[in-house]
Order: structure tokens, then sequence, then C-alpha cells
């Protein structure tokens, strides 16, 4: 049972190795296939990848930079093959982009499709622990990837994350925030929630609460959270109704491709399941790291 063993990064990166066909048919192998997205208009049910690439843009707004990112560096915090990094790119042209990743395999393809600019930078590695300089970056944003971090406030990844800002830099995460703690988890709840962390490789998601208790005391202020769980729900549909049937045609003819489908077939079942409980939400989260006086030292 997955709740009796915690699952180690290397099991998490294999996990990502391992299907990486399946993130990328998700949305069709184009930009941002990895993640969900919300529809802007009615036209956008219909295609996943604009779906996504509308939430990619809410992120890249939501960075809080001024102009074309000019001398300023962003952090994308694991990364996978880089596909948010790249609509980031597009809106601040003149930003330099640094991307980690734990899995081998996710890091080779985003080198790979970014080979071709300087702009950005993409390495294997784990965010909770980069080489990079203190206060090096004026950003740092996850989306979907922090859940991945330890324990249910993630502090390993938002204390790295606030010694990597420079003063008055910025943190952005996007991803599943629980709004109660284990203790009030119903059993159906917990059943549920387990299918999909196992899904997943994640060992515990956020709890909104300890989250920001966490952030707060190790120094962030300005906490702002905008609840996206509704407006991606035609996304998740989406992936119910065309990516089921699509995994089950590609099985028949490569037997390949039923690891997929079983994949598949478990996310329509539990994530709808998760997604409509009251605890679970979705959410763009903001904070700051303080501007520091000219004063101190």
């Amino acid at each position: 049972m997955r709740n009796m063993s915690k699952y180690t990064k290397d099991e998490i990166a294999k996990h990502y190795n391992d299907f990486d066909k399946l993130y990328e048919n998700w949305s069709g192998g184009v930009q941002g296939g990895y993640h969900y997205g919300f529809a802007n208009k009615v036209s956008d049910i219909f295609f996943n990848d604009r779906m996504v690439k509308n939430l990619s843009n809410l992120i890249a707004e939501s960075l809080g930079i001024v102009g074309n990112g000019n001398n300023q560096n962003i952090f994308d915090a694991g990364c996978g093959v880089g596909d948010v990094s790249a609509i980031v790119a597009k809106h601040y042209n003149e930003a330099k982009i640094y991307g980690v990743t734990i899995s081998t395999k996710q890091c080779t393809i985003a080198q790979q499709k970014h080979s071709k600019t300087d702009k950005f930078c993409i390495v294997e590695g784990d965010f909770e622990n980069t080489q990079f300089e203190d206060n090096f970056f004026d950003v740092v944003f996850f989306v979907d990837s922090i859940c991945h971090g330890e324990g249910d406030d993630k502090n390993a990844a938002v204390s790295e994350a606030y010694r990597l800002l420079r003063s008055g830099g910025r943190l952005v995460v996007c991803d599943v925030f629980l709004q109660k703690p284990k203790s009030r988890w119903s059993k159906w709840f917990n059943f549920v929630n387990e299918q999909m962390l196992d899904q997943w490789r994640v060992n515990e998601w956020i709890i909104e609460e300890q989250f920001k208790k966490s952030a707060e005391q190790i120094g962030f202020v300005d906490y702002k959270a905008i609840n996206l769980k509704w407006k991606i729900v035609p996304s998740v549909l989406h992936m119910i109704f065309t990516k089921i049937p699509l995994a089950l045609y590609k099985s028949l003819t490569n037997k390949a491709y039923l690891k997929d489908l079983k994949a598949f077939i478990r996310m329509s079942i539990f994530v709808p399941l998760l997604g409509i409980h009251p605890i679970f939400h979705y959410q763009l989260i903001t904070l700051q790291k303080p501007i520091k006086n000219s004063m101190e030292k």
C-alpha cells in the first residue's frame, strides 16, 4: 500500500521517466501538455492544448514582471519539459529562464526543445536543494510540481525559494491546496485521495493553512490565493472523453499503450471524485519576499 512507505525522489523521477508519453499525449503533444487548463471561450473546450495555454498565460501574467523582463531571472521549479517556461518566455522575451526537473528524460526532452535559444537553462536536479546562488532570481514559480516536495506545508521547497529570491522577489505556486487537516478527513475522502497520490507519486498534497503559516514564518508576505477549481472542469472532462478512447484505440495495436490506458481510466474515475469535494482546491498562490530596507545590512 502507498501509505506504508513514502515515495523517494528516485521513485518520483522514475514515474516521470516511464510516463513521458502519457503526459505528452495529454494534450496532443503540444506546449503545456503536462497540465490541466481552462476555457476562455466555448470553442476552447474541444482543444485541451488551448485550455492549458490559457492557464499558462495566467501564470505568466501573475509573475508580476513589468515590461519585457530585461535583466530578470526566472526560475521554473519542477519544469518538466519546459512547456510553461516557453509560454512565459513569450511574455518576457528579454528574461533569462532557468528550469530544474528531477527526471532525466524530461530534462533531455526540455534541452532538445529549447536548444535553439540561449534564453533557457534547464538542468536535472532537486528544487528543494539547488546549486543556484542566494538572491539570484526575481521570480520563482511552481506549476503542479511543489506537490512533490516534502511535507504538507512544503517547507523545504518554500525555504529554498526564499533563499533564491532577491529582495522584493515573487513566489508563484499553482497546485492542489487542501482546505482541512488530515485529522478532519472522512474515510471516503482519504480513500479517493490515496488513489490520486499513488497515480502521480505524490506523498502529500499541500494543506493550505500549514503552507501559509510556514511561508509567513520563513519570511514571505502579501499572501494571495485564487481558486481555479471550477475553471479547470472543462479540461478534466476533455481528458475523460477524448484521451480514454484514444488510448484504447492505440492499445489495440500497441500493448505499450495499455499502461497509458490504465492511468487515464484511473484518473477519469478519481480526479472528478476528488475535485468535487469541498476540501479540494486547485489554486494560484502568490507571495513576495519583503523588500530589504536600504539601511539594513
